[in-house]
C-alpha cells in the first residue's frame, strides 16, 4: 500500500495519475485501466479521484480537457 497520508508517497502517487491520464489522451484505454486500477490498489481511499475516471477509461471515452465528453 502507498496510503496517500504518507506525505513521500504523493509525488509517485501523482506521476502515476498522470501517466494514466497520458495513457487515456493516447487513446490506450486497456494501458490507461491498468495503471487506474493499480493506483486504487495501492491507494484504496483514493485522494486522487480515480474512481471518477475509470469507468470513462473502460468505455473507451475520448479524454478531453474539459472534462466535458464528445
Amino acid at each position: 500500500m502507498l496510503p496517500w497520508g504518507y506525505i513521500n508517497n504523493r509525488p509517485f502517487l501523482r506521476c502515476m495519475k498522470g501517466f494514466g491520464l497520458c495513457l487515456w489522451r493516447l487513446n490506450r484505454f486497456a494501458e490507461a485501466e491498468h495503471v487506474f486500477d493499480r493506483m486504487l490498489g495501492l491507494n484504496p481511499d483514493d485522494n486522487q479521484g480515480v474512481r471518477f475516471l475509470i469507468d470513462d477509461v473502460r468505455a473507451h471515452e475520448p479524454w478531453t480537457d474539459d472534462g466535458e465528453k464528445q
